[in-house]
């Protein structure tokens, strides 16, 4: 996996690529639960426990799909700190998608 949202150094969210070409991109993105220590730093920045957050099926027009958490859709958001989390991965989904689709057309998706 790599990383997808970082703060203060250490890793949020990461992410994995399922499929993308010219047109589309389809990418699971992960919440990071837990950090082991890096015997190298000593410091806690070593992933060690996520839970899948989204997947997201983005399109060069801008036509986005997303389905949250597992299995339902069901994402809880706990607090203020939470929804602005979520705002963050959402702004991070569409520039993410915007640099992968090399036919990602501005004009038409925005």
């Amino acid at each position: 996996m790599e990383t997808f949202i970082e703060k203060d150094g250490q890793v949020q969210f990461q992410y994995t690529i399922e499929s993308y070409d010219d047109h589309h991109i389809t990418f699971l993105v992960y919440e990071v639960n837990s950090w082991s220590m890096n015997p190298e730093t000593n410091e806690f920045d070593v992933v060690s426990d996520t839970d899948l957050y989204l997947r997201a099926y983005m399109k060069w027009d801008g036509c986005y799909h997303f389905w949250f958490g597992d299995n339902d859709g069901y994402l809880h958001l706990c607090g203020n700190d939470y929804i602005e989390k979520h705002i963050q991965v959402m702004n991070r989904c569409l520039e993410f998608a915007k640099t992968k689709i090399k036919k990602y057309d501005a004009s038409v998706a925005e």
